[in-house]
Order: structure tokens, then C-alpha cells, then sequence
């Protein structure tokens, strides 16, 4: 550069300066907002909660749950059964979740992004896409040892009350020990009582302790007292959770099985309901009638939480709504709590990024000879550059800005999202190599079935816990070679196969320079969708020409209109995107983490932007 264009270029410089300085004096909010009346309904709240509000759309406020996963949708008996697996001798469990109703095991994304801050919301704009890995991430994340602990004393507890209703002594009499069961019983009638403590219609239908341990003279009436609680909870359930427990119900129920039972004898109907009993033990290959009743109380408690959890997840959606109108206001509140007035700021992990960010820019500028360092400039790389690839995707080791504090969880689950999705499409341009055909086979739309089932084996495999590295590499191994043979519809010869095993090993150890380009891609990627610009045109005049102004409510179904169309540009963009870096077979996957990094993003600026990090760069 000449000296008369670096004299210039300086000029800029200090004239942005003083720009800066001025929009911060005109928009920066007083110290006066901030005060702890004002906020005094909110600090009761978990701060984890307004920050899931915040990073909600309004529109979408209505999904938000209390656990921050999306509502569990209905589960029948036979789907619960289906988790258990009894043998002759004992009962053993199948998998991790033998206790949990399934929130969603069909091919579809709805039980995605369940720890991601939006992810119960995303996923309701993309429900008919096929599972992602995504599901695979969230799925080995509960295998926790806490979690497991957690469901082996469940299995223990209910394991407990089937041995104690079939306990016998030497003597021909048979003794019970119905104190357990009565326990368990008298816990779900409670249950139920407390969701609605004014109905005495339903209380009455109910029984307590002692009640229920008078009216039981044999086994099969060990039934009577869940089918009093399955007919108050059906009458409680949301419609949809409901058709679930009338079909529990109905199966028990003596008089379905044809209408001349209402008129038999207590002898005949005494036998037709050990029938029943016997017909539903075969049909759900149950050890014993007390299994199935023992399992149908473990059903029906857990549908009894998920009431409760229906209640409270209502009343949550109508304090977010309230809380959305002051959350910035109050994290930022929360902020100056923590490290003081924006001013005299302790943050200094803050402090580092944004004067990390200005000297890149800077040097930015000077390397490529251009005077364009206005404070525009320098916001879009701290949105890009700044936030991804000196935060999100960085190998150094930094303290995440305090700013990002609530974020923490997100930061770990998009990078985890974009290390499988590299890896994984690395392995399937190497098997699409090794089969024989081109790689536009993965951009097809819809992709074949039999190798979609093929490529959700390879997602399981990535995120599968190993007994070592040599464990870790035959079953990824395996998965890529079946992979590869459903893209050719034939088996790899001996060559092909050896010439994989090496590329996947490649892979695995993070020597393969395919992996290494996608990796640069999947960067390049977030950084184009975190700059993404949403289209606020409304698509009506808020005046009209005659004068007339249009009503408040239909202003807010445009603006609402405007922002659904606008997630869902973000979204198919986004998938299209990740095809064209070669990222095809994960594009879904990388369009919500996308989505979720540009929410997140966006979201730090509009709370802090013109009141905190402006003052940075000014000072800078």
C-alpha cells in the first residue's frame, strides 16, 4: 500500500471509530433498566429455562418442555412389552430403556436434537426425514452411568414386587405377600389424585391401600385395582395419550370378548377371565400372569408421570411466553451481576475474543489491500470466522466468551454433530470408491431403503462405546463393507474390501486427507449459514393506501408467517448446502446443528451486541 493509502485507510479507521462510538451513546440501554424489582418474578426461574425461551421463536414457544426434549408421543402396551424379554427361568432386560416409554423409534427425526437449546422445535418443521445421527448421538448419551444405575434399580424394584406375589411355602397353601404390590398400587392412585385434587367423580372410581387389599381373594384379581386407575387416567390423558391406555384397558376388559359374557354366571365368568388371563400371558410371551400385571403397573405409572409432565409443560409454555418479552433485558441484568457493569467489564474471556477478532480483521484487511474495516465488516467475521472457527471448531484451548455461557451445551453437541457427519461421509465416498460407482448415488432423492437401513447401522456404529481401538475399527469396518456391498447390490471382492479396510482405518486415525478436506468444508459450511440473512419483507403493507391501518393481530400472523417461511428457507438452504461440500448423507443432521449455531450466534448479538461487545470494539 502507499503512504497516501495507508494514511487513508486510517482516516477510516478512526472516523469508524468514532461512528462506533456514537451509535454505541445513542443505543446502548441505560444502567436504569436494569433493576432487581423489575426482574424479581424472574430470578425464581432456572436461568436455563429463559435461555431456552430466548432462543425460541414465538411461534414455536408452544414446544418447549420442561426437560428441554420433545413430547413424548403415545406408546401402546405391546411397543412397552416389546422392551422386555422373559426367559423360562428369569426375566432379563434387552436394552437400556427397558423401563422408558420410547418417545420415538420410528425412521423419522422427531426424537432429534433432544439437548440441543431449539431442538424440540426444529425437528417439528422436518418430521417426515429420516432418522440422522443425530438420534445416535442423543441415544448413546443416555447410556450414562447414572442413567444406568438409575434404570437397574427400576428393574430391581418391580423385579422385587413379581417375586414377592409369587412367593410359596413348603405347605400345599399358597401365601402371599400382597404389601408391595398394594404399595405400588396405592402410589398410582395417588398419582392420579393429584392431578385433579377437586374431582370427587374420580377420587370415588380410586382406592386406597387397605380398600384394595380387601377386595383381593386370588391372582387374577391382582388386575382390579390398575383397571380402576386405567379408567380414571384415560379419562385425564390428552386424546392422543388416551387411545394408548383404552387399548390396555380394552384387552382386559371380559365383556370384548363377545356380548354373551354379560350374561354368564360368576363360575363361567370366573373361568372366562382366567381364559382371558391365559390368552394375553401367550400373546405377550409373558413368564406369568403376574409378569403381565406387574408390567402393566410399571405401564400405567409411567403414563401417569408423563400426565403430570403434560400439566406442567402447559403451564411452562404460558410463562415463556411471558418471559420472552423481558429475557435479554434480564441476562443482561445477570450478566452485570456476575462481572459487573458493561464499562468496567470482568469478562475477560469476552474481552480476549473480541480484541482476537479485531486484529484478524485487521490483518485480514492489510493482506488483501483493501481500506474496508468498517464496523460491519468486523461484526461479520466475529459471526463467521470469529464465532466458528475460533470457537466452535478451534483446536486451541480458550475460555468460552462469557457471553456463551449458556451455550455450552450447544457448543458440544454441533461439534459433535459435524465430527460424525465428516467422518461418516468420509466412509461413504470411500465405500461408493470401493463399490464401484459414482457418489452422486448418495444425493439421491429419496435414497433407497435398503441402503438407508445400511447407512443407519454405520451411524450406530460411530457412536457405539468400544472395549478398545481394535474393537472400534472391526465394528465401524464391518458396518462401512455392508454399507458399500447395499450401494453396488453385490458382495466386494477381496481387493475392494482390503483397499476400504485401509481408507477406514485412514479415517478412524485421522489421516485421511478425504476427512480432512471435508472437514475444511463443514467449516466453510457453518461459517456461509451463520451469515445467513433472513428475508423480512412482510408479504402485506402494515397502512394501506386508503389510510386505514392493519390491525395488530394480523400484523403478528404476517410477521409470524414471515418468520416460519424464513426457518424454513434456513432449513432446505441449509440441506442443499451441505450437499453441494460432499455432505449429503448427513445433510439433515447438519442443517439443524447449523440452524442451532445461527440461532445461537444471532441471539448473543441482539442481547449483547449494541449494548457490550460494540464498547469492546470501540475500546480495541
Amino acid at each position: 500500500m502507499t503512504e497516501k493509502e495507508d494514511e487513508k485507510c486510517q482516516n477510516d479507521e478512526k472516523s469508524g471509530k468514532s461512528e462506533r462510538e456514537r451509535i454505541i451513546a445513542s443505543q446502548a440501554p441505560s444502567t436504569s433498566d436494569c433493576s432487581s424489582e423489575q426482574f424479581s418474578p424472574l430470578e425464581d426461574l432456572d436461568p436455563n429455562f429463559i435461555h431456552r425461551a430466548l432462543l425460541t421463536d414465538d411461534f414455536d414457544v408452544q414446544f418447549l418442555t420442561i426437560s428441554g426434549k420433545p413430547r413424548n408421543g403415545n406408546t401402546s402396551f405391546a411397543k412397552f412389552l416389546s422392551n422386555y424379554y422373559y426367559s423360562n427361568d428369569a426375566r432379563s432386560f434387552t436394552n437400556s430403556d427397558q423401563l422408558e416409554i420410547d418417545e420415538d423409534d420410528s425412521d423419522t427425526i422427531l426424537s432429534s436434537m433432544c439437548t440441543l437449546p431449539t431442538g424440540c422445535v426444529l425437528i417439528k418443521t422436518l418430521n417426515n426425514c429420516e432418522i440422522s445421527v443425530i438420534n445416535e448421538v442423543d441415544r448413546a448419551s443416555r447410556l450414562s452411568l447414572e442413567k444406568r444405575i438409575q434404570k437397574t434399580m427400576k428393574v430391581a424394584f418391580f423385579e422385587n414386587i413379581e417375586l414377592s406375589l409369587m412367593q410359596k411355602s413348603r405347605e400345599e397353601n399358597i401365601v402371599i405377600d400382597y404389601t408391595p404390590f398394594l404399595k405400588l398400587m396405592a402410589e398410582l392412585h395417588g398419582v392420579l389424585r393429584s392431578l385433579v385434587p377437586r374431582r370427587a367423580d374420580l377420587h370415588n372410581m380410586l382406592q386406597n391401600e387397605e380398600e384394595m387389599r380387601n377386595s383381593l381373594n386370588a391372582q387374577s384379581d391382582l388386575i382390579n385395582p390398575l383397571l380402576k386407575a386405567g379408567r380414571a387416567l384415560a379419562s385425564l390423558e390428552a386424546p392422543d395419550r388416551a387411545e394408548s391406555t383404552m387399548e390396555w384397558l380394552n384387552m382386559f376388559n371380559i365383556a370384548s370378548l363377545s356380548p354373551t359374557h354379560q350374561n354368564c354366571d360368576a363360575a363361567q365368568n370366573y373361568d372366562s377371565t382366567i381364559q382371558l388371563h391365559a390368552s394375553l400371558v401367550k400373546r405377550f410371551e409373558a413368564k406369568s400372569f403376574v409378569s403381565l400385571v406387574v408390567a402393566s403397573a410399571a405401564y400405567l405409572l409411567k403414563k401417569a408421570e408423563q400426565c403430570h409432565e403434560d400439566v406442567a409443560n402447559i403451564k411452562l409454555v404460558q410463562v415463556a411466553r411471558k418471559v420472552k418479552i423481558h429475557a435479554e433485558q434480564f441476562e443482561r441484568y445477570k450478566f452485570q451481576q456476575s462481572y459487573g457493569r458493561f464499562e468496567e467489564t470482568s469478562a475477560l474471556a469476552t474481552k480476549q475474543w473480541v480484541e482476537h477478532c479485531v486484529l484478524k480483521q485487521r490483518n485480514d484487511v492489510r493482506d488483501n489491500q483493501t481500506c474496508e474495516s468498517s464496523t460491519e465488516q468486523l461484526l461479520k467475521f466475529m459471526r463467521t470466522r470469529g464465532f466458528i472457527d475460533e470457537l466452535l471448531f478451534t483446536d486451541k484451548k480458550i475460555s468460552l466468551p462469557e457471553t456463551f455461557s449458556m451455550d455450552t451445551s450447544a457448543f458440544m453437541q454441533v461439534r459433535e454433530i459435524a465430527r460424525l457427519s465428516v467422518i461418516g461421509s468420509s466412509l461413504a465416498l470411500h465405500a461408493c470408491n470401493a463399490a464401484g460407482i459414482g457418489t452422486n448415488v448418495l444425493n439421491a432423492d429419496p435414497f433407497p431403503n435398503h441402503m438407508w437401513e445400511e447407512r443407519k447401522i454405520l451411524a450406530n456404529a460411530m457412536v457405539n462405546k468400544y472395549q478398545g481401538q481394535q474393537v472400534m475399527q472391526s465394528g465401524i469396518l464391518k458396518s462401512v463393507v455392508k454399507f458399500s456391498a447395499a450401494l453396488c447390490g453385490s458382495s466386494l471382492s477381496s481387493e475392494a474390501e482390503e483397499s476400504l479396510r485401509n481408507r477406514t482405518i485412514a479415517v478412524l486415525e485421522g489421516n485421511d486427507p478425504v476427512m480432512k478436506l471435508l472437514h475444511s468444508r463443514v467449516k466453510s459450511f457453518f461459517r456461509n449459514m451463520c451469515d445467513w440473512t433472513e428475508n423480512n419483507e412482510e408479504c402485506l403493507p402494515v397502512s394501506m393506501k386508503s389510510g386505514r391501518v392493519v390491525s395488530g393481530s394480523i400484523e403478528t400472523s404476517i410477521s409470524t408467517k414471515v418468520a416460519k417461511m424464513n426457518r424454513d428457507a434456513f432449513l432446505n438452504e441449509a440441506k442443499k448446502a451441505a450437499c453441494k461440500q460432499g455432505l449429503s448423507l448427513f445433510a439433515v443432521d447438519l442443517a439443524i446443528a447449523s440452524s442451532v449455531a445461527h440461532r445461537v450466534i444471532k441471539t448473543m448479538f441482539r442481547t449483547y451486541g449494541d449494548s457490550f461487545l460494540l464498547s469492546l470494539i470501540a475500546n480495541s
